[in-house]
């Protein structure tokens, strides 16, 4: 999840973590909590600290994320940092070492567990199947301490090159996503280049770190993949955005192909030369046939194609919160116009009974005629970012909008920064919780 200074103020190393601990979100939506003694945490506050895209441990105590980094004369734009909230400490995980070159590090992600930190990379940690050489953008795992791990001791995760002792790093990781990771740490779900030929575009792999580098079952591209890249008169970016159920059973994903179908294809666009529509598909990767293990979630009525992202999945893997610009997802659902782009909004879908709902939309009220639910009129100018808790009972977005509250946020900040909503699909409500 691309999270804005928005939520990142609620985030910021005091706040966030009590914050969305109490509401029960976290980073993979899991229960569980690091092997450790459960101490007294600090209430919350918020800190005015420049850092971005944390995310926090299940338990609210450990809080990963990127900053600049500490050293003087450091000229690295960012470096990843952990945080304690039980004794406040602050360490500084991806120190530049003088044996190999200088690199950026983004896209920080904390296993729910707390036992883990998962990064993108230009830092060559692994010096045998690194080669540091060109453009190096690379996946690595970090084990903290306190589960047996030690401090700079990186696992190469995607090594995507060669097999057994001559597998290597793939070289290709996309820094534009972060990556996904199981509750417990050991599944990792990574974009990277499609293929050599098509740098420009994307495909997803999924990595088992319970099984070694260079064994077969290691890793494995994502169901629902062309075997090819495209060729059509519209452009395309690929299957990107992963996101991991709580024990990585389901995988939700964003993909501009038709990634449900046995023998995917690219989709197509409204005009040559336009992008493709992008969709929302779920892989169950616990169902071995291909006919019914993906499942397109974001379904138009009417075939309007608009375009679905930013996929969030609860922890159980039961419900899937995600955004789109499509106009006809939602049936009698009352939309801001077009003008000429369609505001996004955020959408979550039950794959329980296959139920598709509007989130971003004013609180339900008394019943209209006949018991009918009176029609959902939605943010009007959008909303972005869902975040969903472990039973995906409360969603988290990010909304401008003027009519979701008789106050709303002033336009400054950036363009995705707005209100935290806190909607409850079971009633309806809509609350704010930022302040």
């Amino acid at each position: 999840m691309h999270i804005t200074s928005a939520i990142r103020r609620w985030l910021h190393i005091g706040s966030a973590a009590a914050v969305l601990a109490a509401l029960g979100v976290s980073q993979a939506t899991a229960g569980s909590s690091a092997p450790q003694a459960a101490p007294q945490l600090p209430s919350a506050v918020v800190e005015n600290i420049s850092s971005q895209t944390p995310t926090v441990s299940a338990d609210g105590r450990l809080v990963v994320y990127a900053g600049a980094p500490a050293a003087v004369g450091d000229q690295r734009a960012s470096s990843i940092w952990l945080k304690d909230r039980a004794d406040g400490s602050v360490i500084e995980l991806t120190e530049q070492s003088p044996d190999i070159r200088a690199g950026e590090s983004v896209w920080p992600v904390l296993s729910a567990d707390g036992c883990s930190v998962t990064v993108i990379t230009e830092l060559a940690y692994d010096l045998f199947r690194d080669d540091d050489v060109g453009s190096r953008w690379d996946v690595y795992r970090l084990l903290l301490p306190a589960c047996g791990g030690r401090l700079g001791d990186w696992e190469l995760v995607s090594a995507s090159r060669g097999a057994g002792f001559e597998s290597a790093a793939g070289d290709n990781v996309s820094p534009l996503y972060p990556a996904a990771v199981s509750s417990e740490g050991s599944l990792v779900a990574y974009t990277h280049q499609f293929s050599v030929a098509a740098p420009l575009l994307t495909g997803i792999t999924v990595v088992d770190l319970s099984v070694a580098i260079g064994d077969a079952g290691r890793s494995a591209p994502v169901a629902g993949a062309p075997s090819a890249a495209p060729d059509s008169p519209f452009r395309y970016v690929g299957l990107r955005e992963p996101a991991f159920s709580d024990d990585g059973s389901l995988l939700a994903f964003t993909s501009d192909a038709t990634s449900s179908l046995m023998l995917a294809e690219w989709g197509n666009g409204a005009e040559p030369g336009d992008l493709a529509a992008s969709n929302v598909f779920v892989w169950d990767r616990s169902n071995l046939d291909r006919n019914t293990n993906v499942r397109r979630i974001s379904n138009a009525l009417n075939g309007d194609p608009g375009s679905s992202s930013s996929p969030a999945i609860s922890g159980d893997g039961q419900r899937i919160a995600f955004v789109s610009t499509a106009t006809s997802l939602v049936a009698g659902a009352v939309l801001p116009a077009c003008n000429p782009a369609c505001a996004p909004q955020v959408y979550l879908f039950d794959r329980t009974d296959g139920s598709l709902q509007r989130a971003s939309r004013e609180a339900s009220t008394a019943a209209a005629v006949d018991g009918a639910v009176d029609a959902p009129i939605a943010a009007d100018t959008g909303a972005t970012q869902p975040a969903l808790n472990y039973s995906g009972d409360e969603l988290l977005y990010v909304s401008r909008a003027t009519n979701l509250f008789d106050t709303h946020s002033n336009a400054a900040g950036d363009h995705d920064d707005g209100d935290i909503v806190l909607f409850v699909p079971s009633s309806g409500t809509v609350d704010r919780v930022s302040v």
